[in-house]
């Protein structure tokens, strides 16, 4: 999930790599199980099974998971409609409310 916003607010695949890095020091899970997928793995029925997975995550952990996802929406200080919509989705299937976006 985070590899797929990461991936929708880059240019390229560094750039892509170091928002999902900015997202997982947000989260607070650097070193741990967390890997960044190249977009071909980052497919719509893989982030569809994360999200199912995600739904069923404590409160806590589905709250730090949307702050990484909103970190890498933010990493490249541009915040596009596609973005957006993707954190939208993406928070409504671990049902839980958009946090709010805060540029710098």
């Amino acid at each position: 999930v985070v590899s797929a916003l990461a991936i929708a607010g880059a240019d390229d695949d560094p750039a892509a790599r170091s928002a999902f890095t900015g997202a997982m020091r947000r989260m607070r899970v650097e070193g741990k199980n967390w890997r960044f997928v190249s977009s071909a793995a980052a497919d719509v029925n893989a982030v569809d099974a994360a999200l199912e997975r995600l739904s069923h995550a404590s409160p806590q952990a589905k709250k730090r998971i949307l702050a990484g996802c909103s970190e890498a929406v933010i990493a490249d200080g541009i915040v596009t409609v596609a973005e957006m919509e993707l954190l939208r989705a993406f928070a409504d299937g671990m049902d839980v409310p958009r946090p709010p976006l805060m540029l710098a």
